[in-house]
């Protein structure tokens, strides 16, 4: 018995680790093709909000890798980091986006949901049309925001007030 909740708790390891390098990667490819310096995202505690209180910062100002931010949505058994964006050289709070990144698996293949509406859909970090079109989603969600399409609830993103 105890061979058997070793196994179960080794592949849960397996899991949540893999799920957070999915994070990691991501958040990094995101940075890089929308090209937004390093010092100008960062990774919040999500805590199963909505809205402008849905992310938490590190304590003492300090910053989160996916590891220490991510937290397990049994909801839908992802693993969920909030993503925050200052946009431009002054953070002043209506240049600041926020969104919940929510990354699971499904058959060992990468899940990703943007936002807090919507279902996880696959994605496959190897291939580039895939990548882009999850960068491109979160542009069109911040372009929307800003051009005043859709209101935050609408689009599972916020703009900080």
């Amino acid at each position: 018995m105890c061979d058997i909740a070793n196994a179960s708790n080794r592949r849960w390891e397996d899991y949540h680790k893999r799920c957070l390098d999915y994070i990691s990667r991501w958040v990094t490819l995101f940075a890089h093709y929308c090209e937004i310096p390093e010092s100008s995202i960062d990774l919040y505690k999500w805590n199963g909000e909505r809205g402008d209180r849905c992310v938490l910062k590190p304590p003492d100002n300090g910053k989160f890798s996916a590891y220490g931010a991510a937290v397990h949505d049994e909801k839908s058994n992802c693993w969920a980091v909030g993503v925050v964006i200052r946009l431009g050289r002054h953070a002043a709070p209506a240049n600041i986006v926020y969104f919940p990144l929510f990354i699971g698996e499904n058959n060992r293949q990468p899940t990703i949901r943007i936002g807090w509406i919507g279902d996880a859909k696959p994605l496959d970090l190897e291939n580039a049309i895939d990548l882009y079109e999850s960068f491109d989603s979160v542009m069109e969600l911040i372009k929307g925001l800003y051009g005043g399409t859709q209101s935050e609830g609408k689009k599972g993103i916020g703009i900080h007030a």
